[in-house]
């Protein structure tokens, strides 16, 4: 309660309309300065307008009152919630309640504990909120007014006995206040400023008070009591509403503003991998520069939250979840590893999972509006890490509870010890970071990192010695056109390169396929063939086509020989995300094959879904990343065109067939047309035998898992290793 004085403001008027939640930046009359805040505990009203923080105000039920009162049930600024800070209180009084209180000659029963218990909810429903009233009074000022206001509930005498009964001879504030004091001396890793405050507030407050938030002539927040109000400004706010920016969310090349020999597009590239390393000529046809961000409220000068970042079927914020998941799983299982060491823990343990388990970490990277050095729009993209105050305030309270120093004599390098008890007191902050790096890395390992992924692997092992708690973050592209990150003071230096602009994939800036696979259609002419698979639906231009390739059919040759065909389905409209098909098109020009992404990307199969399997309409099978062939996979090559034996790669976002999860699973091509090239091209090989791979060289001794245009050598390796060659000219 005492916080959330730091960062409010309310008010009222006589016969004023019920103010709407939202969005305001407020005002005080007196001053004529605006409310900013400066960090979690510390806000101001000493700020231009342009300066102001927006801040959040949820307006709730009105207060049964001769003055016109309204409940607050928010209050928010720069994204921290001041009831949140509510909560961690109610918490925290109930842990006192169930583990220092209940120990001793003096401990509570447990009648007293569930009456405790009941006093602290009913404490918080009855008084655990600020309020606004109106603030104009006797002035009839011509603007409405608002005074914020909070009542300090008085101690029940029922109480104060039971707490006489206890040993408390000088009343239950006084003996909170020398707890809260005892707690913040113990907790040498909170913010010295608020623990000035909270002392110097704690001595001017009293139970049973109202007080009103004021502006003070040094630019600080005050208070008065309600007996002592008068009608001065310095205690009347004006709320100016503000409506943000909706975020503008859909699908974006991100480009770096400054780039490095023309490499400025970020690509994803692996289910880990991404960098910004391709040029404007090489992004257009690559699936992995075509992210889909959601992007929400701008409110003022503050940061956006990106609340989706997508590309190749991996959605980052999915990634960070799990990533947390993961930490606060290892940190339950530290827990039960500190009750193997220090039994006294073990009536505490769960308290402290609860904590970890509700522990405040950002999910989302944010991004800020700036411009490059040449005036144009970008953001900068920034992630903060979570503070360690909350861990470090849960070790102090445990340690003050008489719990946890059996864990304390067995790590004695993570803690801070009294001289004169030896007890331990609280968290040695870096002791215990550099400790919980060593056991993330540990996992990495043993989750396999370290083998699957070696320089993915490498370069998290560097970021995670680099990363320090509470501190922002900024994504700049490094000298190699990879990623790289820098703290806040290091933006000036970095200049452009820590700079990104988000370009909206449309019909200028288009997704386009580059087809080499030619083909004489009767009655049509000329076509173009290659396949395609993305994580975002697409519309294609007229003209071009796309199918589904339904089932196999089998064919005789003129020769008496077996041969087998595609049956397709062509798709009409819009083709739908996570569909492998085979695109028909009358161009082999970008230009003319631009296709526009639509609709939000599903997350199908989770994170770790990449190879689509066939289905009883489709069975083409795909991977978004580059994949090992395991000799099964037939790709679409020609002469004639069909799916033909794989290479050792199969290239990420094309189709292909999986032969073993065909009838029959033996045939080493999949004819996609019927004509009278076919025949020829089975007597072209041995039919005898299954055949592995196809190779084509052009005159100049290059190879290629398709023809080049002219003469070509094809190579056919077979099943036995035996290879045959012909010519062919395309």
């Amino acid at each position: 309660m005492l916080v959330a004085l730091l960062f409010t403001i309310v008010s009222f008027s006589a016969q004023a309309a019920q103010p709407e939640s939202g969005w305001y930046k407020i005002q005080n009359v007196g001053t004529q300065k605006y409310v900013s805040v400066k960090g979690r505990y510390y806000a101001k009203p000493d700020a231009s307008v342009d300066d102001a923080t927006v801040i959040y105000l949820g307006i709730g039920e009105r207060i049964p009152s001769r003055y016109e009162q309204y409940k607050l049930t928010s209050l928010k600024g720069n994204n921290i919630e001041v009831y949140d800070y509510l909560d961690k209180a109610v918490t925290l009084a109930n842990a006192y309640v169930d583990n220092v209180m209940t120990q001793g000659s003096n401990a509570l029963t447990p009648e007293e504990v569930a009456y405790a218990h009941q006093l602290i909810e009913q404490y918080k429903n009855e008084y655990g909120y600020l309020y606004i009233e109106n603030g104009n009074g006797a002035q009839l000022l011509s603007e409405t007014t608002w005074m914020l206001g909070v009542t300090i509930p008085a101690i029940p005498e029922e109480v104060e006995q039971k707490a006489l009964e206890h040993g408390v001879t000088d009343g239950v504030w006084n003996w909170a206040k020398r707890v809260v004091y005892k707690y913040i001396a113990n907790n040498p890793g909170m913010d010295q400023t608020l623990k000035a405050l909270v002392e110097a507030y704690l001595e001017q407050i009293e139970p049973g008070n109202t007080y009103y938030l004021s502006a003070e002539d040094n630019d600080t927040f005050g208070f008065v009591n309600d007996n002592d109000l008068t009608n001065a400004p310095v205690y009347q706010w004006k709320l100016e509403t503000y409506t943000p920016e909706p975020g503008i969310s859909g699908y974006y090349r991100i480009k770096n503003a400054n780039g490095v020999d023309g490499k400025q597009y970020v690509n994803v590239t692996g289910k880990f991998e991404a960098n910004p390393n391709l040029t404007k000529e090489d992004a257009v046809a690559e699936a992995g520069t075509v992210h889909y961000i959601g992007l929400g409220e701008r409110v003022g000068n503050l940061a956006q939250e990106v609340t989706r970042l997508s590309a190749q079927g991996r959605n980052v914020n999915r990634l960070a979840e799990l990533g947390i998941a993961k930490v606060k799983e290892l940190g339950c299982s530290f827990v039960d590893k500190i009750v193997e060491s220090d039994p006294t823990f073990a009536d505490y343990a769960d308290n402290a999972k609860e904590m970890i388990n509700n522990y405040e970490v950002n999910k989302t990277v944010n991004v800020l509006n700036t411009i490059t050095s040449s005036g144009e729009d970008a953001y900068y993209c920034l992630y903060t890490t979570p503070s360690m105050e909350t861990l470090s305030n849960a070790v102090s309270l445990i340690f003050s509870m008489g719990k946890g120093q059996g864990w304390a004599a067995n790590h004695p390098y993570w803690f801070n010890f009294d001289e004169e008890t030896g007890k331990a007191v609280s968290l040695k902050e870096d002791a215990f970071l550099a400790s919980a790096k060593d056991s993330i890395k540990a996992e990495l390992v043993i989750l396999g990192y370290a083998d699957k992924y070696p320089e993915l692997y490498q370069k998290l092992l560097n970021n995670i010695d680099r990363i320090k708690p509470a501190t922002t973050y900024y994504l700049i592209q490094d000298p190699d056109a990879t990623f790289g990150y820098i703290e806040a003071d290091e933006l000036d230096a970095k200049g452009d390169a820590a700079k990104w602009i988000l370009e909206p994939v449309d019909e200028e800036n288009y997704f386009a396929i580059k087809p080499s696979i030619e083909y004489t259609k009767p009655d049509v002419g000329t076509c173009y063939y290659t396949t395609l698979y993305t994580d975002f639906a697409y519309t294609m231009p007229e003209g071009v086509k796309a199918y589904k390739i339904a089932g196999i059919e089998e064919k005789v040759s003129s020769q008496g020989k077996k041969y087998y065909v595609c049956t397709k389905t062509e798709l009409t409209g819009q083709v739908p995300a996570f569909t492998p098909v085979v695109i028909e098109t009358p161009s082999n020009a970008a230009a003319d094959n631009k296709f526009l992404p639509t609709g939000t990307p599903v997350e199908m199969g989770g994170i770790h879904m990449n190879l689509t399997e066939p289905t009883s309409d489709n069975l083409l099978v795909a991977s978004f990343f580059d994949e090992e062939s395991d000799g099964n996979n037939r790709e679409l090559s020609t002469s004639p065109v069909g799916f033909y034996g794989a290479t050792d790669m199969i290239n990420g976002n094309e189709a292909y067939l999986d032969a073993s999860k065909l009838t029959p699973s033996n045939a080493t091509v999949y004819y996609l047309f019927d004509d009278e090239n076919i025949p020829t091209a089975i007597e072209s090989v041995d039919a005898g035998k299954s055949i592995a791979s196809v190779k084509y060289v052009n005159l100049a001794g290059v190879e290629s898992s398709t023809p080049f245009s002219g003469m070509n050598i094809v190579v056919v390796t077979y099943g036995d290793g035996t290879k045959s060659t012909n010519k062919e000219v395309k």
